[in-house]
């Protein structure tokens, strides 16, 4: 049997549910697929997927520093897995006065892996803001299962609910994340803002949200994450989202990914950067 060991060079194949595709169709004619993956020495990196979508050959993935040994040495894969049907759920909550302009605000719930840095993070920012934004708004909380499997959680959730056409904050991937470097942990700079907003309050934004090293982005669509989704649902949008060298390995824990220093200025710009965008669109 052959096994074929395909580089996954594209450091966004991770986080996209097609993002394996091109690099899956190279082991055409193979009896089994390695995936090497870039990241972390020794770290596998596990990837987003369409549900339901399976792959016909038997797949692994390996961090991406055994390239070498996997592509000049013998590979014997042995799996041994079953689909196994279950359940999650949705987290949904409102704050705030019923009679006030009613604002959203959005994280995704779940990870592949402990995910302190990618998931954790959000969830607290998510938090901190809604609590922020409900002393003048009402505000529709949802923290939404399934991200990884094409943001499964918040497609059903736009599906049977009217949540869309209102402001809508997402606190999206590695809010709070941090790279180790000569000067500490500092949040990481690989991390984005995508917004409707325009003009005067694009550039307000713009400057609140600097200090926390997000950078503005284009509007072209498809956004990344959860924010893309909800933008298509007709939302105006302020999205926040990043990534950084830990993002879906099993070290995204609270030690190795994410401090309080970090993520309390994180929340703090966020937390302002929403107020601001609320002012003009609720």
């Amino acid at each position: 049997e052959r096994v074929a060991v395909v580089a996954v060079d594209d450091g966004q194949a991770a986080g996209a549910a097609r993002g394996l595709e091109p690099f899956l169709e190279q082991g055409a004619g193979a009896d089994g697929i390695v995936l090497v993956v870039d990241g972390p020495d020794d770290l596998p990196v596990q990837c987003n997927r369409i549900p339901h979508e399976s792959f016909p050959l038997p797949t692994a993935i390996a961090a991406g520093n055994w390239l070498d040994r996997l592509q000049h040495g013998r590979v014997r894969l042995q799996l041994d897995a079953a689909l196994v049907p279950s359940s999650t759920a949705n987290v949904l909550a409102r704050f705030g006065d019923v009679d006030s302009p009613t604002v959203n605000v959005t994280t995704p719930l779940t990870g592949w892996t402990p995910a302190a840095g990618e998931r954790g993070t959000g969830l607290a920012a998510a938090l901190a803001v809604a609590t922020d934004l409900a002393a003048d708004h009402r505000v529709e909380f949802s923290a939404c299962s399934g991200h990884e499997l094409d943001h499964l959680g918040l497609r059903h959730l736009l599906a049977h609910s009217t949540p869309t056409h209102r402001p809508t904050i997402h606190l999206g991937a590695s809010i709070g994340a941090v790279e180790h470097g000569p000067a500490g942990a500092q949040l990481a700079t690989t991390r984005m803002c995508l917004t409707t907003a325009e003009g005067a309050l694009r550039d307000d934004l713009a400057s609140i949200l600097a200090p926390a090293n997000w950078t503005m982005a284009g509007l072209e669509p498809p956004w990344p994450g959860e924010g893309g989704t909800w933008l298509e649902s007709g939302s105006p949008v302020l999205s926040l989202l990043g990534r950084f060298s830990l993002f879906h390995t099993a070290h995204d824990t609270v030690e190795r990914a994410t401090t309080q220093e970090a993520l309390a200025l994180a929340t703090r710009q966020a937390v302002a950067a929403a107020r601001r965008f609320c002012e003009e669109m609720a």
